[in-house]
């Protein structure tokens, strides 16, 4: 297993950490502010675990007649990706808003209240008290009015819009985050979730574009982005902190040690994807450039946040978990079950899933048609990912007709294609003159076939 999940590793670029199975986040930084802040931050943090939290904690209050938190429960209530808690039913909602609802707008329209201002926006999907909420200084308004002008620039054909809306989007984000900021107090009031969102962009060059009209990544800033909302506990910003520093993107090198920190944290709180990369790298421990190790393997606590990742829905968790289980499948029915974790990871789109989870299947010889096609399925989409051990049984496959049409030139084109990708130089030049003589058909008003 130790050579598959290094392989992994490597093309997946996951930072590397080492935590014991018992020791848990006891919550991010977050909890000193507001309650309704901690709702709203954690809602989009990515942990699941910290979002359930602060809805119970929204609830309770809710519960005790607090009117902010009946109104915010009955806003929420009918989202499909709200926690379960949230969703109450239709005569309790429309209860909590008849009593809170005049409480609210009274507290928006006389005192200003931005957050008043924010919950009107979201119940009556309303762009207008939204823009006042952001006026009135909510930095949850802020950044939502960022999310919709990212979302628009996406879908934007006209390029000069496009730029002004991305533009647009990063000036809320900075402001929401106040990230020009040099004062302590400034960041400590900053919304974590502005400087994460603002980080993915800064690092895909959203908001910054060359006489082309590509995008201009920014790592550096995206790295100051990251670190800011790290800071204030924030466990997607943490995992993405962590994979910069493990890749040394945006430093002069890598920086395994503070990745771990990072990492460790985020799977800490129960960030999905943090515990399942986390967990991938306690089977073989973290060791710096010198060979000095950093954390020691520990595969007991590997096997709890695999497991934890993989029901949490982390598609790198799932492969973790069923390589794990494969491992260790001593019968029948382990077997099953590890590769039901790694088909799993495949259909969610992990490169070494598909290829680990064709082989189980086209392994069998009692295989279904049905059976076949996923695994040629698998094979084809990891070969066009560059998995070279794919591009081989894909060749095969076509050769045999084994889940797929079987054709003989197709075949060769993917074994050739996969010695040139192990350096094989005559490989490479046949793939050469193959793409020429192609150009030269599609030149003279052929299609090649």
């Amino acid at each position: 297993m130790n050579r598959i999940i290094a392989a992994f590793l490597a093309a997946a670029f996951l930072p590397s950490a080492v935590f014991a199975a018992e020791e848990k986040g006891n919550g991010a930084k977050l909890p000193s502010r507001n309650v309704f802040i901690r709702f709203f931050e954690y809602r989009d943090a990515g942990s699941p675990r910290l979002a359930e939290q602060s809805a119970l904690e929204m609830k309770k209050l809710a519960d005790g007649g607090h009117p902010l938190a009946m109104f915010l429960v009955a806003t929420s209530s009918r989202d499909p990706e709200a926690p379960e808690v949230l969703r109450v039913n239709d005569a309790l909602r429309e209860s909590y808003i008849e009593k809170s609802r005049d409480k609210i707008e009274h507290s928006a329209k006389s005192r200003g209240n931005g957050l008043s201002w924010y919950l009107l926006a979201l119940a009556d999907e309303d762009d207008a008290k939204l823009a006042k909420a952001a006026k009135c200084g909510n930095r949850q308004a802020e950044v939502r009015q960022a999310q919709m002008k990212l979302i628009a620039s996406a879908s934007c054909k006209d390029s000069a819009k496009r730029n002004e809306l991305e533009k647009e989007a990063i000036a809320l984000l900075v402001s929401a985050g106040n990230f020009d900021s040099r004062s302590k107090k400034d960041f400590e009031d900053a919304s974590p979730g502005a400087l994460n969102l603002l980080g993915k962009c800064l690092e895909r060059g959203i908001g910054k574009r060359n006489g082309a009209g590509r995008p201009v990544p920014d790592v550096r800033g995206a790295l100051k982005a990251y670190r800011l909302a790290a800071d204030l506990g924030h466990p997607d910003a943490l995992h993405n902190l962590a994979r910069m520093l493990f890749s040394g993107k945006g430093l002069k090198a890598p920086d395994p040690e503070n990745a771990f920190k990072a990492l460790r944290e985020a799977a800490g709180y129960g960030h999905p994807d943090a515990m399942g990369s986390f967990g991938m790298l306690l089977v073989q421990g973290l060791k710096d450039r010198d060979g000095n190790v950093i954390a020691p393997a520990n595969m007991k606590s590997a096997m709890y946040y695999l497991k934890e990742a993989a029901e949490a829905g982390s598609p790198v968790g799932a492969y973790g978990y069923g390589k794990a289980l494969a491992d260790e499948a001593g019968n029948a029915q382990q077997k099953a079950e590890a590769a039901r974790w790694i088909d799993k990871a495949a259909a969610a789109g992990v490169v070494e899933a598909k290829f680990d989870a064709a082989s189980i299947l086209l392994d069998n010889p009692d295989a279904t048609p049905a059976e076949e096609l996923r695994a040629a399925t698998y094979l084809k989409s990891a070969a066009e990912d560059g998995k070279i051990d794919a591009m081989e049984l894909y060749s095969k496959c076509l050769a045999e007709g084994r889940g797929t049409t079987k054709s003989a030139e197709e075949s060769t084109l993917w074994r050739m294609r996969a010695r040139a990708a192990r350096g094989d130089v005559s490989a490479a030049g046949w793939l050469k003159l193959k793409r020429l003589r192609e150009k030269q058909l599609r030149d003279a008003g052929f299609q090649p076939k």
